[in-house]
């Protein structure tokens, strides 16, 4: 890809809403926080107090839009990099989704 492409889809993607997902991710959690959550049992076993477990949580995740274009570009040319933009202004339309510049 370009330079120059690159340096565009940077330049738009900065411009775009941020728009979150949802997802998860695994976290280390002492067995003393799972028992006091009411968790007695892990994996079959009893939970150990002073042991660690590993806990899938939920998380919310920006989306990348500068990847989401260059994977458009790359599949769709700049049709599928309009696409994108303007589903990503309608989503947020939708939402009333303000785009914050840091």
């Amino acid at each position: 890809m370009k330079k120059s492409i690159v340096k565009e889809i940077r330049k738009v993607s900065s411009g775009l809403p941020v728009i979150m997902r949802h997802s998860s991710e695994i976290h280390p959690v002492l067995g003393s926080e799972l028992i006091l959550q009411g968790v007695t049992e892990a994996e079959g076993k009893p939970v150990v107090s002073d042991s660690l477990y590993t806990c899938c949580m939920p998380v919310m995740i920006a989306i990348n839009h500068e990847n989401k274009l260059k994977k458009e570009y790359k599949e769709n040319g700049t049709n599928g990099m309009k696409a994108y933009i303007l589903a990503v202004m309608n989503h947020a339309k939708l939402n009333n989704i303000v785009n914050e510049t840091p």
